[in-house]
């Protein structure tokens, strides 16, 4: 038989064997729940990768010149100088020819066309300077017909939206009651921020405005 040091000895040693399997257990555990997790993560982040790539893929838009194809990157709201200050400016005298020179005939058409690139706020404010049929009963009983006169356009296409400040003179030319032409002359001025837009056959420009302010202006 063993003595009571022995058994305590026995008993202490098969203590610390059931403590060393325990933690080889919880070491193997954390092992794999380390592994685990790395893989996971990778397996994650190479999803999200996959997502981010795809996106940027879809935003590419490629040109094919005679040179080769080239990528372009599509945006929505470009905050760049991508536009000439030549376009800008013929957008804006165009803009103005539509808006203000007209007659009987083509006073509906061109005012719908002034229209067609404007925003909903810009419209408002510009529907105020023809709120009452005066002008158009001008053209439709004294023949009258209005002609534009740009007489200064400053641009500015290093922000955006891209700016422009049109100075310019509106004759209006109607028959008096004894049969005498008649000329009323007004300098004007608008400042207008303009955005880009898609380009169609009534918007060839594919810009639209959309802020307009009208300036006071004196010709000197």
């Amino acid at each position: 038989m063993l003595d009571n040091k022995d058994h305590q000895s026995s008993t202490v040693e098969s203590i610390h064997k059931l403590n060393s399997y325990h933690y080889a257990n919880i070491i193997n555990l954390l092992r794999f729940l380390v592994i685990f997790l790395v893989i996971f993560l990778g397996g994650l982040a190479s999803f999200l990768g996959y997502l981010v790539f795809k996106q940027n893929r879809s935003d590419l838009v490629y040109f094919a010149t005679l040179d080769g194809t080239h990528v372009g990157i599509r945006k929505e709201n470009p905050t760049n100088n991508s536009r000439e200050s030549f376009e800008v400016e013929n957008f804006a005298m165009r803009f103005i020819q539509d808006g203000f020179a007209h007659s009987e005939n083509n006073y509906q058409e061109n005012i719908e066309r002034a229209l067609t690139v404007m925003n909903n706020a810009s419209r408002v404010t510009f529907k105020k300077l023809f709120s009452d049929d005066s002008l158009f009963q001008v053209y439709k009983e004294s023949n009258g017909v209005t002609t534009v006169t740009v007489k200064r356009i400053v641009t500015d296409t290093a922000s955006y939206p891209y700016k422009a400040e049109v100075y310019f003179q509106t004759d209006l030319k109607f028959l008096t009651g004894q049969g005498k032409i008649k000329t009323h002359s007004y300098h004007q001025g608008i400042a207008l921020e303009i955005g880009s837009t898609a380009r169609c056959s009534k918007n060839p420009y594919g810009l639209m405005i959309t802020d307009l302010t009208f300036i006071n202006h004196e010709e000197k």
